[in-house]
């Protein structure tokens, strides 16, 4: 692998000197692309070129000149063609305002040798000198790049930061005539995933310097990028069959925890300012089309949902809504409906909802003795709705501290949004992909303080030889399911009461439920899981009660029962 740095310059004079050095510092030759700068930092770039690189053992600076101000685009096309030329097999593309975190470029350049035709594309990490109309504008083209490439291969297209194998870019240079903008970083990629060039992902830290210099004009800018998504958009609907085949070729993950969430938070975030700015009739558009997307695309949720809905149809005796591909949908817009109610809920306006609460009486009781409990939740309904729990209780009795145990890794990055939009949440999210003794010390201090903590316990996590993530076979509508026996160690561990929560819309009113299941739940060490039948016995006829009243709003779109019975 040889690799250059590539670096567009439209008067940054101020910051170029310092990229370059620090690129040069770690080896990478670099070529600047003059794009129309002014007289002095015309002279800037000249006197780095001129440098002598043999004196300073330090590799070489190349020079190219534009007369007049073409665009970033073009910049780094003339930029890519030169290295092309000179004979080196990668550019690493990086902007000269300074924004970039440049001790990422190890990182980079580490993926790239490890699969070199892959492009090497950056996910930026801001901090908060972000614009936040800059940070949450972007995610509309986020969401075009997913649906024109029908994936979510690419979670941020607009990072001017990324290595190139310009044996894939160099035939795409003619046909990118037009990208000669801001609008090219987004194009190139798009049009490179097209061309089946594998996309590796890797976080970078941007800051966005005082007094920097911006070229980002919003009108003419933003015409361009809308042009540019929309000839994207038809140049997917022709491709449309070999990138739908695609994704049905790639292998499908079995497991949920095997599914990425990409661009989660960033998604949530973008769905918020959707919702600030266009009021719940925009974000009810805006998610059936990202729902309608999603239905299309995501063949292991669809069948999923057609499984959930055939088995409970059955159980129910036909009382229940028939497994359609249209009650499919339906299921779908109800988790719609959900992530609007989490929105909802964070702006205050559930306050004015109906709210039957079951259980309140003793959530008071806990709270005012300060007795910690675990919650085993489900995926129905909104646990959201926990706030209303909360909330109920008077103003003399603080709410107790919520933490909800998770399987994913985007929990920290969550919390922070969380924190962001409503300073006054009273919950945490606490990652436990693998249980650690931390773990198990900060969920006991959290009980012992009064709080409580939820875990589901209705999804079955991979923890590879961890006995906390194992899981017991027990009959659910109608066939062996296999639930995580996790929630019944963690009772025992914690020695609190526990409870099962669900919650659920029905007729435009919250219902939650707290319901009993155990003052102590003890597990002997010789037949612990024995022990344990009996209290996940209660939880799945709660769970299957519960799914016969709130049908559409069981939200596991993963594969369930270990031999599908329903081919879909």
């Amino acid at each position: 692998m040889n690799t250059v740095a590539v670096i567009p310059v439209f008067n940054h004079g101020d910051a170029v000197g310092a990229v370059v050095a620090r690129l040069r510092g770690q080896g990478l030759p670099v070529i600047l692309v003059n794009d129309g700068c002014n007289a002095a930092c015309a002279q800037i770039l000249q006197t780095l070129a001129n440098t002598d690189t043999a004196a300073a053992d330090l590799p070489p600076v190349h020079l190219l000149t534009h007369p007049e101000n073409r665009g970033k685009g073009a910049a780094v096309m003339t930029g890519l063609a030169c290295a092309h030329e000179q004979g080196y097999s990668h550019a690493l593309q990086v902007d000269a305002d300074g924004q970039h975190d440049l001790d990422a470029v190890p990182a980079f350049l580490a993926a790239a040798d490890g699969q070199p035709e892959a492009v090497i594309n950056a996910c930026p990490r801001y901090d908060d000198s972000v614009p936040k109309g800059r940070l949450y504008g972007r995610y509309l083209t986020h969401v075009w790049v997913w649906i024109n490439t029908l994936s979510l291969r690419i979670p941020d297209s607009m990072c001017g930061f990324r290595i190139y194998p310009l044996a894939a870019v160099m035939p795409l240079l003619p046909v990118l005539a037009s990208a000669s903008r801001m609008d090219f970083d987004t194009e190139i990629l798009v049009r490179l995933d097209w061309a089946a060039t594998p996309i590796v992902n890797l976080p970078v830290a941007v800051r966005y310097p005082v007094g920097g210099l911006s070229h980002f004009q919003p009108l003419r800018d933003n015409l361009r990028i809308s042009a540019m998504h929309t000839r994207l958009f038809f140049g997917m609907l022709r491709r449309f069959p070999q990138l739908l085949a695609r994704h049905w070729q790639g292998k499908e993950k079995t497991h949920w925890t095997e599914i990425r969430e990409a661009g989660f938070v960033g998604g949530m975030r973008f769905l918020f300012w959707v919702y600030r700015r266009g009021g719940a009739w925009l974000f009810r558009a805006f998610l059936f089309v990202v729902m309608l997307w999603f239905f299309a695309t995501r063949r292991l949720a669809r069948r999923a949902s057609l499984e959930y809905l055939r088995r409970l149809h059955r159980e129910s005796g036909g009382a229940t809504p028939a497994p359609t591909h249209r009650n499919s949908f339906r299921h779908f817009m109800n988790f719609a409906d959900v992530i609007l109610d989490k929105f909802l809920a964070f702006s205050g306006e559930l306050e004015n909802i109906p709210c039957h609460i079951e259980g309140r009486e003793t959530l008071l009781s806990l709270a005012r003795e300060k007795r910690g409990a675990l919650l085993v939740t489900a995926h129905l309904g909104n646990l959201e709705l926990c706030r209303r729990l909360h909330y109920s209780l008077p103003s003399d009795c603080p709410p107790p501290r919520l933490t909800v145990l998770v399987h994913t890794r985007h929990a920290e990055s969550f919390n922070r949004m969380l924190r962001r939009l409503d300073p006054s949440h009273t919950f945490d999210l606490v990652q436990v992909t693998s249980f650690t003794p931390a773990t198990a010390m900060l969920l006991s201090e959290r009980i012992a303080a009064g709080g409580l903590v939820a875990i589901a316990g209705d999804r079955v996590p991979v923890a590879p030889g961890n006995a906390t993530f194992a899981t017991l076979e027990h009959p659910f509508l109608g066939a062996p399911a296999h639930f995580p026996i996790g929630p019944y160690v963690l009772a025992a561990a914690l020695g609190c009461p526990v409870f099962m929560l669900f919650s659920a819309r029905r007729d435009g009113d919250f219902f939650v439920g707290l319901r009993f299941l155990a003052e102590r739940i003890v597990l002997p060490r010789r037949a612990r899981r024995e022990a344990i039948v009996p209290y996940l016995s209660a939880y799945v006829a709660a769970l299957t009660e519960e799914c016969r009243k709130n049908p559409l709003q069981w939200f596991n779109f993963f594969p369930f029962w270990q031999a599908p019975e329903f081919p879909v």
